[in-house]
């Protein structure tokens, strides 16, 4: 794993961290993830645009009808923080990334 896609990881958990503690994403996964080709809209971690060359990750806001949206490596950090997936040096990456 190379060092910046350490630090990259690393400042989208944050990223991911402080959202969760400011109350703009649930601290908890909901039971439905949708995927499918970029909105355009901005991805509820990083903030950019989920273009329609990526794949956009949707899941369901729990206290409302809206929803997020999340690149891969956003979503996957999320995750991270709501502790779905083990934090540890063991973590796979994803080519290209």
């Amino acid at each position: 794993m190379s060092h910046k896609r350490n630090l990259a990881q690393e400042e989208l958990r944050d990223r991911a961290r402080e959202e969760i503690r400011k109350g703009r994403l649930p601290n908890s996964t909901p039971a439905s993830i949708w995927a499918g080709l970029g909105s355009g809209l901005p991805c509820a971690v990083c903030g950019h645009a989920i273009a329609a060359t990526q794949v956009e990750y949707e899941v369901g806001d729990p206290s409302s009808t809206g929803s997020f949206r999340f690149h891969l490596p956003c979503h996957t950090e999320w995750q991270v923080e709501c502790g779905v997936i083990p934090c540890d040096d063991s973590t796979p990456t994803l080519p290209g990334g």
